[in-house]
């Protein structure tokens, strides 16, 4: 878990530091997102499942 951190913190780094990385993960993003639209599996009137492990 640490590496995976490290990992995560120091491309956090990276993209604060490089306006252009940011603009070209954005942009790979739209490309792979082209002509596929958002589909969630839960329903729109589900509710949160509030203290589900007590019961």
């Amino acid at each position: 878990m640490v590496v995976a951190a490290k990992a995560l913190a120091l491309t956090a780094i990276d993209l604060f530091g490089d306006p252009q990385l940011v603009q070209a993960a954005k942009a790979d993003f739209q490309g792979k997102l082209a002509g596929k639209t958002y589909f969630t599996a839960i329903p729109a009137d589900q509710k949160p499942l509030i203290n589900y492990r007590n019961d």
